[in-house]
């Protein structure tokens, strides 16, 4: 299932959501200019290397051995190609927005770099001896899921679920399309540590439970208690 639309409304202008995905767009931009070896180095420094994380050790790129968990930051805000960051920016978009408004917009911008950096030490954790690059918000964004799964689980979310190339259209209850969502990140997740696979595909799949996890956690500390409907 993919969303498309999410019909709950929000009372207040998304800045923080729309300034993330400026963010994320600007770097992506920066991403194209650069060449394959180039862009390479700039993931082995500025992405999410657990093993270089753990050994406190950084690459050549730049002196920047005293940045060493800066990566736990910056790997947020970059993507390895135009589906993943477009993927994760639509994502953002569609369920960001209510989170703000219900947060306020600094507690959200917190709340978001707070998912952020606990998800991606959880994928350092349990993948401590990789050498891949870790990039990508989807573990931001799984916490905002994570918030809005608690929050509003019988709003309306429009999603599409293509059958044999066909698209059907169909609204669902939020839950419903998290829990789904959810669970496929778990299984997938569970089955890579019973196998011993360090990753599959390049998904952080361990990021995105935790970060949907750490959502539903820290929703309870940022959570204006005297929000109205």
């Amino acid at each position: 299932m993919i969303p498309v639309k999410n019909k709950t409304r929000c009372h207040t202008f998304p800045w923080i959501t729309l300034l993330i995905c400026l963010v994320n767009l600007v770097v992506f931009a920066f991403e194209l200019t650069l060449t394959e070896n180039e862009l390479k180095e700039f993931f082995n420094v500025f992405g999410l290397v657990p093993a270089d994380l753990w050994a406190l050790r950084a690459s050549s790129f730049n002196d920047v051995s005293n940045m060493i968990f800066l990566p736990v930051l910056t790997a947020m805000f970059i993507h390895g190609g135009f589906f993943h960051i477009l993927f994760n920016l639509w994502t953002l978009y569609l369920f960001g927005p209510c989170i703000e408004d219900r947060m306020g917009h600094l507690k959200y911008l917190f709340f978001y770099m707070l998912c952020g950096v606990g998800s991606s030490l959880v994928h350092a954790a349990i993948h401590s001896g990789s050498t891949i690059s870790t990039v990508g918000a989807s573990g931001a964004i799984a916490g905002v899921l994570g918030a809005y799964f608690v929050i509003l689980p019988f709003s309306r979310i429009v999603v599409l679920f293509p059958l044999f190339f066909i698209p059907f259209f169909f609204e669902v209850p939020a839950f419903v399309y998290l829990l789904v969502w959810f669970v496929s990140q778990l299984h997938s997740g569970t089955w890579i540590l019973v196998n011993g696979v360090p990753e599959h595909g390049g998904v952080a799949f361990w990021a995105h439970i935790s970060g949907f996890l750490f959502g539903m956690y820290l929703l309870s500390v940022f959570f204006r208690k005297n929000y109205r409907v």
